[in-house]
């Protein structure tokens, strides 16, 4: 024993007791969500589901959204996983892809709150602060399509590159310097393309997207291509569920093994080497709880 602790006793306890209240503070406040524990993921996915989807329609993708039916690639995995789990589908269109982080991070239960985002939602870092994804489901490539005669991108001008609001190839080119035109969606920027008299002389985007919606484009030839990055596309889902992002896992990777490229050549038949597209199992590791 101490000369201190000789002396002053009651303060050796009342240390050792704030040492123990910090460590025990310090253990848990990782754990702060656990104690509240997240609804059982099968409860979650039943009854009425409601699924946000663009509002705008890309060919191949996402099509008709009246009811839970619908033509392209997402839907057959929504309707999928409506199979699996026995739920009802309610598809609400969103304005944008930026709306959808709003409506999954203000989630709270509430019988007009969505529950999950499939249309070809991309994962981004600036996303994943807020919400959270369980996939992907799909391998996207970035890039950049014109009619002009380029043998690359630095003979585009800047200014004459559109692309739609929370594009990722946007934050990609604006991270290179690069001065974009906004286009109110998709067939904005693709219409704009095809005016000759229009600033817009390119279309930055998901290739798959954009090579289903030019392959019915006539009179305009084979437009070049330049890729600028990847990215893939995911369930999304709100922020703090990794026991939901584990369930769908299962869910996904069954998709992928047993159904995935049977649902490439319908949907997406300007799509070259699927496989080149179709994600790697097992998937990613589903992320925790934020502290």
């Amino acid at each position: 024993m101490t000369a201190l602790s000789r002396r002053n006793p009651r303060r050796q306890r009342k240390m050792v007791i704030t040492t123990a209240l910090i460590a025990t503070l310090s253990l848990t406040s990782g754990l702060v969500y656990w104690l509240t524990p997240e609804q059982d993921p099968l409860e979650y996915l039943s009854g009425r589901v409601r699924i946000g989807v663009t509002s705008e329609k890309h060919p191949g993708w996402n099509t008709a959204t009246r009811g839970s039916k619908g033509l392209g690639f997402d839907r057959e995995l929504i309707q999928f996983l409506a199979r699996a789990y026995g739920f009802e589908v309610e598809l609400v269109e969103l304005d944008s892809l930026g709306d959808a982080v709003d409506r999954l991070a203000g989630y709270r239960g509430a019988p007009d709150d969505i529950k999950l985002v499939i249309s070809t939602y991309a994962i981004t870092a600036t996303r994943e602060r807020v919400i959270d994804y369980a996939g992907p489901y799909y391998e996207e490539t970035e890039s950049l399509y014109t009619f002009e005669r380029a043998d690359g991108l630095g003979e585009l001008p800047s200014g004459t590159v559109c692309v739609t609001e929370g594009a990722r190839a946007g934050d990609w080119l604006t991270d290179r310097g690069w001065s974009l035109a906004s286009g109110a969606s998709l067939m904005d920027c693709l219409t704009r393309m095809k005016n000759p008299t229009d600033v817009v002389k390119a279309v930055a985007g998901g290739a798959s997207i954009l090579s289903e919606s030019m392959r019915n484009i006539d009179g305009y030839g084979t437009p070049s291509e330049f890729k600028i990055g990847n990215e893939r596309y995911a369930v999304a889902i709100p922020n703090n569920r990794p026991k939901l992002c584990e369930e769908l896992n299962l869910k996904i990777r069954k998709f992928i093994e047993n159904e995935w490229m049977g649902h490439i050549p319908e949907n997406l038949p300007s799509v070259y080497d699927p496989r080149g597209h179709q994600p790697p199992i097992p998937l990613p590791t589903c992320m925790q709880p934020s502290s």
